[in-house]
């Protein structure tokens, strides 16, 4: 019953294990498509943005003459650039810390799993452990009356002998 308890909780244990492998690589995953996605999004806003330059610089250029006035939609279209860049870096930020709140809660779940997957087998252990005292425990006490009934096998060695006469080490070296 030992080993197949042990066979168990190394299987049990080695699934868990993957589970735990396959939820990091997926959070890792999604981590880096996140970052990627808002990476694409930024770099485009601001190609688009330095076209829009461009443009600009290129009209005022062909201007005889040049106001701050005249720069006015430009400074307007950087300040919609940077409120938008904020707006997707505030975004970014609440799907990461959504993706690591999933990630944190099932790792948990895992973590939980584990724990009561080793309480449960030690638990099991120790439930065999004392069953297997309680019955060493009896069977020398069979052994100890039949010692002092005389009733003993002539074929019990020497040493099986000289542990029989003393009933209290006896008893010690088997409780411990």
């Amino acid at each position: 019953e030992v080993e197949s308890a042990s066979d168990l909780f190394l299987t049990a244990g080695l699934a868990r294990d993957q589970q735990k492998q396959q939820e990091g690589q997926q959070f890792e995953s999604a981590f880096r498509k996140l970052r990627v996605r808002y990476a694409g999004e930024s770099v485009c806003m601001m190609e688009n943005f330095g076209r829009t330059k461009k443009k600009a610089v290129k009209a005022l250029m062909a201007r005889p003459s040049v106001d701050l006035l005249d720069l006015e939609p430009l400074w307007e279209t950087l300040r919609k650039l940077i409120s938008a860049l904020m707006d997707l870096e505030m975004r970014q930020v609440e799907q990461c810390e959504e993706i690591i709140g999933e990630y944190e809660a099932k790792y948990f779940e895992l973590k939980q799993a584990c724990l009561e997957g080793q309480q449960s087998f030690f638990r099991l252990i120790e439930e065999h452990e004392n069953n297997f005292t309680r019955d060493l425990v009896q069977l020398m006490n069979e052994l100890l009356d039949k010692m002092a009934k005389g009733d003993l096998p002539e074929d019990l060695s020497d040493e099986a002998n000289s542990l029989l006469v003393d009933r209290d080490a006896c008893m010690n070296a088997i409780t411990g």
